[in-house]
């Protein structure tokens, strides 16, 4: 069939529009495609506006968590410097007032026979000059390495001290070093059964008597004990006298003492 006059004379497009109705295409009955468009992408894409609104949410969120962070931190910081601070002041959270830094003072040992150990001897061109003993102070000082003790000879020994004041004494604290920092591998020379006495001056032979303890090489190196007979009346000086020690038959050693309870008042002049 040849086209009338009339189509032959309109345009392409019109021709092509003709053909297709409520999006059929009315010469193959088919359904064609619509040329995607833009329009729907571009409207659900966010605008520049809101897009800087939630990246300043996102960085307001992540500074606050980080300042929280941060003051939590500071808090844990200071709490375990805190503890750490009381660690290496004392490891106890008491007073010793038996401490030499703070006045306490070793008055007597009594008969009690030092022993020559720690320290090397001195010697100048190979010839013995002394052989240094480690003094009783080092049982009212800090340091508590090995070898940094006061050692006598056998098991048993007596030492007075003179505390910063009068003190009503509620317990007393006894350290040694523990069985994996000895040198020799073993802690025989530990003190085991000791008693402790309050004296109203250094030479009194007649004190009041707070008990007798045990030093347990089993547990703590740093052990507490409360006193057994309490005295509301304070005194200036302990005898602490050691009665036994863990098995070495040679000499015992004395790492720290302590002395804990209530200062009364400043001591007079003796």
């Amino acid at each position: 069939m040849q086209p009338t006059e009339e189509e032959t004379k309109r345009p392409p497009e019109f021709s092509r529009k003709a053909k297709v109705k409520d999006g059929k295409d009315v010469d193959g009955g088919k359904k064609r495609a619509t040329p995607a468009t833009n329009e729907g992408a571009v409207g659900k894409d966010q605008s520049p506006e809101k897009t800087n609104n939630v990246v300043l949410k996102m960085c307001h969120h992540t500074q606050v968590l980080m300042r929280t962070l941060a003051a939590n931190f500071t808090k844990l910081r200071s709490e375990v410097q805190d503890g750490l601070s009381v660690f290496e002041a004392d490891k106890i959270a008491l007073t010793d007032y038996a401490l030499e830094s703070a006045g306490g003072r070793i008055v007597s040992i009594r008969n009690t026979e030092p022993y020559p150990a720690g320290a090397p001897p001195l010697k100048i061109l190979g010839v013995q000059i002394c052989h240094p003993t480690n003094a009783p102070q080092a049982i009212i000082q800090p340091g508590v390495l090995p070898g940094e003790c006061w050692a006598f000879k056998g098991s048993t020994g007596s030492v007075v001290i003179r505390l910063v004041g009068q003190v009503r004494v509620s317990s007393v604290s006894l350290e040694h070093i523990p069985q994996s920092l000895s040198p020799t591998g073993e802690v025989s020379t530990a003190p085991k059964e000791f008693s402790v006495w309050g004296l109203s001056w250094g030479d009194d032979t007649e004190g009041f008597f707070f008990g007798q303890f045990t030093y347990d090489i089993r547990g703590k190196p740093l052990q507490r004990f409360n006193v057994t007979h309490e005295t509301k009346v304070p005194h200036p000086y302990v005898e602490v006298k050691f009665h036994s020690n863990h098995g070495n038959h040679e000499y015992t050693c004395v790492y720290r003492f302590r002395v804990h309870g209530a200062l009364e008042m400043r001591p007079g002049v003796r």
